[in-house]
């Protein structure tokens, strides 16, 4: 273990069920930006964004202990066991 890392947990699994969008105020409009935080804040971090319209999914992980090959099939792996579960929910 790496004492310099966080010692509670080091990966974090983040569902956020909320209407995506342009928020309005009068005289106003907001819109939502991608951040890009530069570094990692947590060995592995899965945000999953869910709407009525789409999901969007995003994975931040150390570079120094996984590759975006490794990330990438993760990822594709994941959507494949939410594929079948929708195709399968009993």
């Amino acid at each position: 273990r790496d004492t310099s890392r966080q010692p509670l947990f080091q990966v974090l699994f983040n569902l956020a069920n909320v209407r995506m969008g342009n928020a309005r105020w009068e005289g106003v409009v907001a819109t939502s930006l991608p951040l890009n935080r530069g570094v990692a804040q947590f060995d592995l971090t899965l945000s999953v964004g869910l709407n009525e319209m789409q999901s969007d999914l995003q994975m931040v992980f150390n570079s120094r202990l996984f590759t975006r090959e490794t990330v990438s099939r993760w990822l594709a792996d994941y959507i494949q066991i939410i594929e079948r579960a929708l195709d399968n929910p009993q």
